[in-house]
C-alpha cells in the first residue's frame, strides 16, 4: 500500500518534451524534479543547475563521471583539423 504522505515519484517525461524535437530542457527537468520531490521550481532549478555545473567541472578536471543506471561521461581529445569558411572556402 502506498504511503499517502509520500511524494509522487511517477513522472511522465513525454509531457515535458518538445513535440518537434522530443527534447527535454533543463527547466522541464527542474519542474519534474520539483513536482516529484515536493520542492519549489526555483529550488529544483538551482539543484539541477548545480548538478550540471558539478558534472561539467569534474569533466573539465579530467575525471570520468559514472551515474549508475544512467550513463558514463568522459572527455576525449580529437586531432585538430583545418576549418573552412563555407562561403569563401578559405581556411580558418
Amino acid at each position: 500500500m502506498k504511503d499517502p504522505k509520500a511524494p509522487d515519484t511517477s513522472t511522465d517525461v513525454d509531457q515535458f518534451a518538445d513535440e518537434d524535437t522530443k527534447a527535454i530542457t533543463k527547466r522541464d527537468l527542474a519542474e519534474s524534479v520539483a513536482r516529484t520531490v515536493g520542492i519549489s521550481n526555483k529550488a529544483a532549478y538551482q539543484t539541477v543547475s548545480a548538478t550540471f555545473a558539478l558534472l561539467q567541472q569534474k569533466l573539465a578536471d579530467g575525471f570520468d563521471v559514472a551515474i549508475v543506471g544512467f550513463g558514463t561521461f568522459y572527455t576525449s581529445h580529437c586531432a585538430s583539423r583545418v576549418g573552412r569558411n563555407i562561403r569563401t572556402g578559405a581556411q580558418i
